[in-house]
């Protein structure tokens, strides 16, 4: 069975748990939806992959980005 290797988006590098830049939420999921004003049936929707640090850098300069990453057990 081969292994899903997945690719950021945002810095071109490759997504996995052995990555320099792993995260526990890695790889992260971004959905973008086109026309999201319409109607569902005229949406289209796209789903692009990233590390959620690079994420956070793009986003956080424009407005915070909250993530609940304690464990749910606590």
């Amino acid at each position: 069975m081969n292994k899903v290797v997945y690719k950021c988006c945002i810095c071109s590098e490759g997504i996995g748990e052995d990555a320099q830049k792993a995260h526990p939420f890695d790889p992260c999921a971004v959905i973008l939806v086109g026309n999201w004003s319409k109607e569902r049936e005229e949406q289209k929707a796209q789903q692009f992959f990233c590390h959620l640090e690079c994420f956070r850098k793009l986003v956080e300069p424009l407005s915070p980005l909250y993530i609940e990453e304690s464990d749910s057990n606590d």
